[in-house]
């Protein structure tokens, strides 16, 4: 079942990109990037609680803040920073303030998947070149990342796209973003302090090709599987 639902939504990418691709333009190419990002987003924005590792124990936890109070929330930083006790404060924080407009857990899937499809698009927009590459990274994505990114992991996936948008603010040289989106996703997954390593291989690798290759290994950091680890270590033995 679970196969049949990615392949439905695999034919759809083809059949955008069959519909797109006849215009050649860049135009086509950003318009196919947006169709692109929308089915991906709702793909994942639609899914049940009981769809994906962890979305169920997310939902548990998101239920839960609804009876913690602020001052709980604001302490868990302390908490956290200086005494060692939870971890990630502020996904907390992101999930009480959700709260205030909606108590709905399936409409706090549907910011998450925003937030991290425009991510995705902003990527394809700035390191493709025609809608066909396109379409080679829809497919990429749907075969590697689907099963964690799409439906699983909502911390890491949060801070994945943050991390994104933060090397495209340090590449405009709008730091002052850069910092902000750091330390959001610093307290949301602290795995995103290896987000201070890229004024250093930036300064090194100042190639357009060489920044878009270490976006997409900075993904594979975060996923932190060990499957796609090997992957990637065959891939670079190979080379």
């Amino acid at each position: 079942m679970i196969m049949a639902y990615k392949l439905l939504f695999v034919v759809i990418l083809v059949i955008g990109y069959l519909v797109y691709n006849q215009y050649n333009s860049d135009s086509s190419r950003r318009k196919y990037i947006t169709f692109s990002a929308i089915v991906l987003g709702l793909q994942s924005a639609l899914r049940n609680v009981a769809v994906g590792a962890d979305t169920y124990n997310y939902y548990l936890k998101f239920e839960a803040v609804k009876y913690t109070t602020w001052q709980a929330v604001f302490r868990s930083f302390p908490d956290t920073y200086l005494y060692g006790d939870g971890k990630d404060p502020g996904y907390l924080l992101l999930e009480k303030i959700f709260q205030v407009f909606s108590g709905d857990f399936r409409v706090f899937l549907f910011l998450i998947a925003i937030v991290f499809f425009y991510a995705y698009a902003k990527l394809l927009s700035r390191y493709t070149n025609n809608t066909l590459e396109v379409l080679t990274v829809n497919l990429g994505y749907s075969a590697l990342f689907y099963g964690f990114y799409s439906i699983t992991g909502i911390r890491q996936t949060l801070s994945v796209a943050l991390s994104i948008l933060f090397l495209f603010s340090f590449i405009d040289k709008k730091y002052l973003k850069c910092i902000l989106l750091f330390i959001v996703a610093f307290i949301i997954h602290k795995s995103s302090v290896f987000l201070l390593l890229v004024p250093v291989l930036y300064s090194i690798l100042k190639k357009k090709q060489t920044t878009a290759i270490f976006v997409w290994f900075n993904i594979y950091c975060f996923l932190g599987r060990a499957k796609l680890f090997r992957q990637f270590g065959s891939c670079c033995i190979r080379l």
